[in-house]
């Protein structure tokens, strides 16, 4: 149990490059909200969406990775604004209910570096190993 927690990350755990890492057969991402068309929103920072860019640039995973979010059934919203670098998902579940995506859209295939803020790159290690120019 103590490995688990980040404590235990950090005293049990060993670093893995993210080119190394696993390929999964399913994410499990995070969401504050999420619409029933699949469009989803963490807690603003971004971070879901950098780590999915960085495992598609890395080959880690591709368009075809299927993607889940588990959520309260109040957290399930008629409509959410995307962005380009928004990450959808592909199934939704709640309590009560296994909600199925249908809607495909389009998801990135790689960092938007032009949209990324510096302080950003620079307090996380794997962006600034593929930050352009480094």
């Amino acid at each position: 149990m103590k490995a688990a927690a980040i404590g235990g990350l950090f005293q049990y755990g060993r670093p893995t490059p993210l080119a190394e890492a696993p390929m999964p057969d399913l994410l499990v991402v995070g969401s504050v909200a999420v619409s029933e068309a699949g469009a989803r929103t963490g807690k603003g920072e971004g971070y879901g969406e950098i780590e999915y860019a960085l495992l598609r640039e890395l080959g880690r995973i591709d368009a075809e990775t299927p993607i889940a979010t588990t959520v309260h059934d109040l957290q399930v919203v008629p409509s959410l604004p995307m962005e380009r670098f928004d990450v959808t998902v592909d199934l939704i579940v709640t309590p009560t209910r296994l909600i199925r995506v249908e809607t495909f859209r389009q998801r990135p295939d790689r960092i938007y570096w032009d949209l990324l803020p510096a302080e950003k790159r620079q307090a996380i290690p794997p962006l600034q190993e593929r930050a352009p120019g480094a």
